[in-house]
């Protein structure tokens, strides 16, 4: 079994080196990448299962609420960083796919809660923990993988 996690990690590695890190604010965009930052301009479409509504968000507001989801907001910041990345970057590849709606708010796709489920989520701690996860969100804006 250890031998399956250490090759799985190795694996997942080269996998993560492999790619090429994008900012989409960088000086040196081609057209391809132009096209990519008009895509994302665009609303992400996130179907909330829980009561089959669709809700357009923002693609940055919709990351907040994946990382809120996702991880514990008392997590390292550049843990959190990471996960917005790992977040938008699933975002962008999902926001091709079925016209009716992009993405889910389950584990299908990504966990999603809005700003009344972080408070309820968080209580009193709210506005701390949604301040260091949209910093998180804020310093990572438009880098994807």
């Amino acid at each position: 079994m250890k031998i399956k996690i250490i090759v799985f990690f190795i694996c997942f590695i080269l996998l993560l080196t492999s790619y090429e890190h994008k900012n989409l604010n960088s000086d040196k965009v081609t057209n391809t990448e132009k096209t990519n930052i008009i895509e994302e301009k665009k609303t992400l479409k996130v179907n909330l299962l829980k009561n089959d509504d669709i809700l357009n968000l923002d693609l940055e507001d919709y990351i907040i609420g994946v990382v809120a989801c996702e991880m514990p907001a008392s997590f390292n910041k550049e843990a959190l960083k990471a996960m917005a990345v790992a977040a938008r970057t699933y975002a962008l590849y999902k926001m091709n796919g079925n016209n009716i709606y992009d993405l889910t708010s389950t584990t299908k796709d990504q966990c999603y809660i809005d700003v009344s489920e972080m408070k309820n989520k968080w209580g009193k701690n709210y506005e701390k923990y949604y301040k260091i996860i949209k910093s998180a969100v804020s310093e990572t804006e438009s880098e994807y993988l």
